[in-house]
């Protein structure tokens, strides 16, 4: 009997996700292309060390010009990679396990001014809307 509950549990919750995601739009379709080499750029780092047999969440990525914040979650850790577009491609510039103001941003991270300025004040923005 016992056996028989777990099955109807795991045909219920198999049906619960099918229904959630038959519009057909999965959480990468919202993703722009830049956002989504953001994504699959951290996701690598942590698959290339996963000690735990936990996955990343990467979210929000915040794109303003050439450089970007990417917010990664890790099991019960957390924090930001900064990225700058380079010819084409987006490359890691630093990452942390916290959150990088505008001065970090510059000091760790080589970001200009202008670059950090610009990144932190939208960073700031994005945290007071949500």
């Amino acid at each position: 009997m016992k056996r028989f509950r777990y099955i109807v549990l795991a045909l219920l919750t198999t049906l619960m996700l099918l229904s959630l995601s038959a519009d057909g739009v999965s959480s990468q379709d919202a993703y722009t292309a830049d956002e989504q080499a953001i994504i699959e750029i951290v996701t690598a780092d942590f698959d290339n060390d996963n000690l735990h047999n936990l996955s990343v969440t990467v979210d929000p990525v915040l794109i303003v010009d050439d450089v970007a914040i990417a917010v990664w979650l890790y099991g019960e850790m957390g924090g930001m990679y900064i990225f700058v577009q380079e010819e084409g491609q987006w490359r890691s510039r630093c990452a942390s396990g916290g959150v990088l103001n505008a001065e970090s941003m510059q000091k760790f991270c080589d970001l200009s001014a202008d670059q950090a300025t610009k990144l932190w004040n939208a960073w700031v923005e994005l945290e007071e809307n949500q």
